[in-house]
């Protein structure tokens, strides 16, 4: 099971900053995608768009996902 999903709000940690110049500790983005052990994160902040891996990252807010039936009546 993925440590995260697709719109969590993730943050990166002390191991951010030993592996990544630009995700370092305390970066925040939004999960895209994942893919194995790899999130694609971005962030609306500035620069970024990023495949990193999942471990050097904390959840800061999960996103509830959206039920169908709710979806449906959304449109």
């Amino acid at each position: 099971m993925a440590k995260f999903s697709v719109g969590d709000v993730v943050v990166g940690n002390s191991r951010a900053s030993n592996h990544y110049s630009i995700t370092r500790t305390g970066w925040v983005g939004t999960v895209r995608d994942i893919s194995g052990n790899n999130i694609h994160v971005f962030s609306q902040d500035g620069p970024g768009d990023y495949w990193v891996e999942a471990e050097h990252f904390d959840l800061v807010e999960q996103q509830n996902p959206v039920e169908e039936s709710d979806f449906l009546q959304m449109l």
